[in-house]
């Protein structure tokens, strides 16, 4: 999930470029239309996706954060977009007068992704997007030196929950990395963890 110094350039001039143009809700478009059916079904498998994290996964420490996340996104603290044309799940911040939305930006081939997932990839990239829209709302992410290592750490932890349940499951190199780096989670030494605020907390100083 790393990019390199060009990747990174290009990722932010697509950013900025899908922001110049003329942004398009797709609730407003007809049912039948293309790109409102896939940016509806990218939205569910988003939400499916944090509801798993929340509900089915055998850590508490995980269901905890995706609560929060679930509330933030489905009260549209955190924005859902349909691209530009990110590799992978993304998250970033654009200044909309004096408001600095959220927003997690969802591949195009987002649907084609997740049915081809058997190493649970695009699960661990939904925490690791959810951990980052956590950090936002609490003012832990832009300038915060700890939230790079924060959000991988959450991921290793995922990873670690899935190789105690599932014993079948093999992580894929780039999760072998992640374990590496990150061999307890998130109690590996270095991670710095704050207590972060409840959505209802986060509403009530709004």
């Amino acid at each position: 999930m790393s990019a390199s110094t060009s990747e990174s350039s290009k990722l932010l001039e697509q950013i900025l470029a899908s922001f110049v143009a003329k942004s398009v809700n797709v609730d407003d478009l007809p049912d039948d239309d293309p790109t409102a059916k896939l940016g509806k079904r990218c939205g569910e498998l988003f939400t499916d996706g944090v509801d798993v994290l929340r509900s089915l996964i055998p850590n508490d420490r995980i269901r905890a954060i995706a609560r929060v996340v679930w509330d933030l996104v489905g009260n549209k603290h955190v924005l859902i977009t349909l691209g530009p044309d990110v590799p992978t799940l993304s998250f970033t911040a654009m200044r909309h007068g004096n408001v600095l939305q959220g927003l997690v930006m969802i591949p195009k081939e987002w649907p084609q992704m997740v049915e081809n997932d058997t190493s649970f990839m695009q699960l661990g990239a939904i925490l690791f997007v959810g951990v980052q829209i956590v950090d936002f709302c609490n003012d832990r992410l832009l300038g915060d030196q700890d939230a790079a290592a924060r959000t991988r750490a959450y991921e290793a932890e995922l990873l670690i929950t899935l190789r105690q349940t599932l014993p079948s499951w093999k992580p894929n190199d780039y999760q072998r990395q992640i374990l590496a780096r990150y061999p307890d989670g998130l109690d590996t030494t270095g991670v710095v963890l704050y207590p972060y605020k409840p959505y209802e907390a986060s509403q009530e100083s709004t």
